[in-house]
């Protein structure tokens, strides 16, 4: 269930903390956030694999939990339409999905993966991260995603291919070593503060090529 759990936690801050409703681009990507930033509240288990496919980080597994949530009333549809490239949704936590991260807190880790999802919601808006293609942005200048395309632009591999993602339980995760660094730089740091601060480093990388292209060089 844990899962399921994230993604009814993180739509469900998206709500509580008065995000408009969200498409599924930024569902994906806030999720893969998540996902990154588990080691920083002591996760040691992976919740969605994901992979790099076409555009950025892809997990057809997560959607497909999102659809589970939508039919059992959790999260519901505000608009939905079909378009050449494919779905094109917007999606809300339901006053059932509100009530179901309530009771999920209640459950082993509930309130951890509560307060991930809420401090990545949380710290975008502090950062003024707020529309799909500032949160792609973001996720694109995540150093092991890039990675990740980089090697696959340089060995041909065409985007429709899926490149798996290493996990961030992993110690080779660059995020992993980033995380502990961040840290170690202040006694007493809080996951949000944590949060906060890799993601203002993601937002610093994405808006500085030349930052990219020194940290690959080093």
């Amino acid at each position: 269930m844990q899962k399921g759990a994230t993604l009814v936690h993180l739509m469900a801050a998206c709500r509580r903390l008065g995000e408009p409703p969200v498409g599924r681009t930024t569902i994906v990507k806030m999720t893969y956030l998540c996902e990154v930033l588990r080691p920083a509240y002591e996760l040691w288990t992976r919740s969605f694999k994901f992979v790099r496919y076409f555009y950025g980080p892809y997990s057809s597994e997560l959607l497909g939990y999102l659809d589970y949530l939508v039919f059992h009333g959790l999260v519901s549809v505000r608009s939905y339409a079909r378009a050449d490239t494919g779905v094109v949704a917007l999606y809300e936590a339901s006053d059932e999905g509100l009530r179901a991260s309530d009771q999920l807190m209640e459950t082993d880790g509930g309130q951890t993966l509560r307060a991930l999802a809420e401090d990545v919601v949380w710290s975008l808006q502090v950062l003024g991260v707020r529309t799909a293609k500032q949160i792609c942005d973001v996720v694109y200048s995540e150093p092991q995603f890039e990675s990740v395309l980089r090697d696959a632009e340089v060995r041909g591999i065409p985007s429709s291919s899926a490149e798996p993602l290493l996990s961030s339980q992993d110690p080779r995760h660059p995020a992993f070593r980033i995380q502990a660094i961040l840290r170690s730089q202040a006694s007493g740091v809080t996951p949000r503060q944590l949060v906060e601060s890799y993601l203002r480093y993601l937002a610093l990388r994405a808006k500085s090529p030349s930052l990219r292209q020194a940290e690959t060089n080093a």
